[in-house]
Formats: structure tokens, C-alpha cells, sequence
């Protein structure tokens, strides 16, 4: 296993560098984090993206571990976090995982059990002691589910994200549902009593699959899609317990929307893959990119070219009207390329003048003639520009991808870039604004 970026929430030190201790006896390299405050934690959340575990003490000085928890939720989708609490609570635990902890861990279990707890975590499971599974009231064999009675309505019934709990039998009976479920998941508060159709909410097999096994006593999804809201794609974090509910076994269901987060997520690695000046992809977003269409290629049975594309004269251009001027030239070829090319075409400036095309399901001479007809249409739309006369062209050296023998990886694709590259340095040879093959 790959090395743990490891935060400690602690105010105590000595239990921090006990924690420490403990943690580096296992197989799994740490790279520590320390934090004594409730401020401290969330400042480290802030700057490193990369935490993926925390150990929290619920309580802080300044606060409690579950504002952490709700923080990282919103920010960390693969972070697993384990509380800690010398309260040795049914109810504090069931705070705990209700707010979104993979596990509670009581101060005088720590030497003994944070090794389990940490590798069940990992595996995406949870963990609460298993004298935590049984109530003060009953000694025998009534879990963590049956505490949820007392707890439900400060806890389960504020909660911010749906939690339904239903058996887990063929009857499925819906035994519980708190107001976000019925806000949100459109549930009528009537229905409880009734069958339960999960299918009718989620459609995730694993998740079937997990209520069919019965060696299994928890489920974490860090982020799955449903068409729950409006039948529009959303992203959820997903969690369920077996427990036993009044005698019964059932499923403590909870979802938490991390849509906005994912759509974040999904600008910033835009932002990553593309060209700021173009808006083209960058190098990183077309090989990434290039590989995925390949691939589907393979599969396909279809054919592929590469084409590797350089302006003339283009420091000259730059250099004799200035920078703003070279700038117009790049966007105003990058728009060239957007009204010749395809849609399933990738397009991308690799840096300063120089852009690659990847052309697929189409046979080599017909992209030859694709490319040769980008570089007449550049010629023509670039003889003047902003007013300027400046007669600009650009070379190409095109080639095909054989994917019945490559591989598709970095390699391969750096491999038909270099031969692009070969026959575009031809083409500078034999006095540029041509396309060679």
C-alpha cells in the first residue's frame, strides 16, 4: 500500500506521538500531520488535498471533531476518519457515523484496537468497538441500531443528509426516514411501514450485492451518481450499517450530495488539461485524453492518425509585432482547427507554435486530405491579421497510429509524436507550408 498522508487531531501530545508510534508498527508508510485545535485541523484540511486519514478527538478546545468531519465531507471525497472519545457513548457513536465518521474509536481502545479499526477503515468498512454494539439496556445481543431509537430525534432526525432505514429481508419494510430523505429523496413520511424499493433510488450493484451478503456488516461508496433529483445526474457519497432495529435486521442507509464538489472538481481538472490562451488542451489533456480515444479505437477495430502542426516563422511574426499580436495569431489557428476538424477529433497546443491533431475512425488518406485542407484554409484566414499582412502558414507531419500492434500508453503515443515530428522537420526542409506523409 502506498504511503498515507495521516492527520492527528489531538490536544494532548503525548497521545499524538503515541498515536504515531502505534501507526508506523504497521505495513503502511504515514506522513504525519499534527494538530491540537479544532482551527489548526481545519487549516491543514485547507492546504493539503491530499489527507487520507484523519484521527479526530470529538473533544477540542476550541470544538469538536464532528465540525471537522462535516468540513472534509465537503472537501475530501477519499479521506476515511476515525473519532476518538474518552466518552464511551452508543449515542456519541452513532453521532459519529451519522455525521459521517468510518469509525469510533473510545481513548482506552486505542493501544488495542486502532490497528483494526485503521485496516477496516481502509477497506472500506466501519468500525465501532464491539462493546459499543450492545446497549446498557440489554447485555445480550441488540447492536449499535437499537441505541438509534433514543438518539433518532436529536441526531438522525436534523441530519442534513437523507438516512432511511428499512429490513433487510424480502419484505424490506421501511422502518425509517428522516426529513432530508423526505425533502430531498421525495419520500412521504406515510410510506414507512411499507416496502422499500431502494432500486427505485439507487441503482448500484454493489450495493445489492452487499445486502445479499450476509458475512458483511458494512458498505462506503465515496462517490457514486444517481438520477435522484429532477432524473439529472447528481454525485453522492453512500454509507450503510446492517444492525438490529427493534429485533429486526435492517439497513441504516445514508447519502450525502457531493454534486457541487464534483463539479468543482471537474472545472479544476479542466482548468488542468487546457490551454488558458487557445482553450485547446494542453499537452497533460491530450495525453490523457489521446489514450481514451485510442483505446476505444483498439476495441473498435477503427484507424488513427496523429498529426503534428508548427506555424512558420512564427518567432518572426512575434518578434516583429509583438507578443498581444503572436497571441491573436495561436487563438485565431485554434479556430481554424475548431471549423476543420471534427468534434471526436483531440486538438491541442503542446507549446509555443506547435499543436498536435489526433484523428480517429478515418482512414489515413482521407486524413491527409483533412489536414491538407486545414493548412489551405490557415493560408487563406492568415494572410492578414488584425490588419496586418502577414502571409502566415503552418507545416504538418502526419502519420498513422497501428493499433493492432501498440499498445496504448505513454510510450506509444510519444513514439507516433516523434515521427510527426520527423516528417514536420521534413517539411521545414523542403521549404515549409506543406503537409508531408
Amino acid at each position: 500500500m502506498a504511503s498515507m498522508r495521516t492527520l492527528i487531531v489531538d490536544d494532548h501530545e503525548i497521545l499524538r506521538m503515541g498515536l504515531c508510534a502505534l501507526l508506523d508498527q504497521m505495513d503502511v508508510e504515514h506522513d504525519f500531520l499534527e494538530a491540537s485545535t479544532l482551527q489548526q485541523a481545519l487549516e491543514y484540511v485547507n492546504d493539503n488535498n491530499d489527507i487520507d486519514l484523519i484521527l479526530v478527538d470529538y473533544n477540542l478546545p476550541d470544538g469538536n471533531g464532528l465540525e471537522l468531519i462535516s468540513h472534509v465531507k465537503n472537501t475530501h471525497l477519499h479521506c476515511h476518519i476515525l473519532v476518538m472519545s474518552g466518552n464511551e457513548t452508543h449515542d456519541l457513536a452513532v453521532k459519529a457515523m451519522v455525521a459521517g465518521a468510518n469509525g469510533f474509536l473510545p481513548k482506552s481502545y486505542v493501544s488495542k484496537e486502532v490497528k483494526t479499526a485503521l485496516l477496516k477503515v481502509m477497506n472500506g468498512e466501519f468500525f465501532i468497538p464491539e462493546k459499543l454494539q450492545k446497549t446498557s439496556e440489554d447485555s445480550s445481543n441488540s447492536h449499535l441500531g437499537k441505541s438509534l431509537l433514543t438518539v433518532a430525534p436529536s441526531v438522525l432526525d436534523v441530519s442534513p443528509d437523507p438516512v432511511i432505514i428499512f429490513e433487510n429481508n424480502t419484505i424490506n419494510k421501511l422502518e425509517y426516514i428522516n426529513q432530508a430523505a423526505i425533502e430531498k429523496l421525495g419520500l412521504k413520511q406515510e410510506t414507512v411501514g411499507e416496502k422499500f424499493k431502494l432500486e427505485n433510488y439507487i441503482v448500484h450493484p454493489p450495493l445489492l450485492e452487499f445486502l445479499a451478503d450476509p458475512s458483511r456488516s458494512s458498505f462506503l461508496e465515496n462517490e457514486i451518481t444517481s438520477d435522484v433529483f429532477n432524473k439529472t445526474e447528481q454525485w453522492y457519497s453512500m454509507s450503510c450499517c446492517k444492525i438490529d432495529f427493534l429485533g429486526t435486521p435492517s439497513v441504516m442507509f445514508n447519502l450525502h450530495d457531493i454534486t457541487e464538489l464534483k463539479l468543482r472538481e471537474k472545472d479544476l481538472t479542466l482548468t488542468s488539461n487546457t490551454d488558458p490562451l487557445t482553450e485547446l488542451l494542453n499537452r497533460r489533456g491530450f495525453y490523457s485524453s489521446a489514450k481514451n480515444k485510442l483505446e476505444k479505437c483498439k476495441r473498435l477495430n477503427q484507424s488513427a492518425s496523429l498529426a503534428m502542426c508548427d506555424l512558420d516563422f512564427f518567432k518572426k511574426l512575434n518578434d516583429n509585432y509583438g507578443h498581444d499580436f503572436g497571441d491573436d495569431i495561436l487563438r485565431l489557428f485554434s479556430t481554424v482547427c475548431n471549423d476543420t476538424f471534427r468534434k471526436q477529433d483531440l486538438q491541442a497546443r503542446f507549446g509555443g507554435e506547435e499543436f498536435v491533431i489526433l484523428l480517429t475512425n478515418i482512414g489515413f488518406s482521407e486524413a491527409i486530405s483533412v489536414v491538407e485542407r486545414m493548412r489551405e484554409n490557415w493560408e487563406k484566414n492568415a494572410s492578414e491579421v488584425n490588419g496586418i499582412p502577414c502571409q502566415s502558414t503552418v507545416s504538418i507531419g502526419i502519420t498513422t497510429i497501428n493499433l493492432e500492434t501498440t499498445d496504448i500508453n505513454d510510450e506509444s503515443l510519444d513514439d507516433a509524436i516523434k515521427r510527426a515530428d520527423q516528417l514536420l522537420y521534413k517539411c521545414k526542409e523542403l521549404g515549409r507550408n506543406r503537409v508531408e506523409h
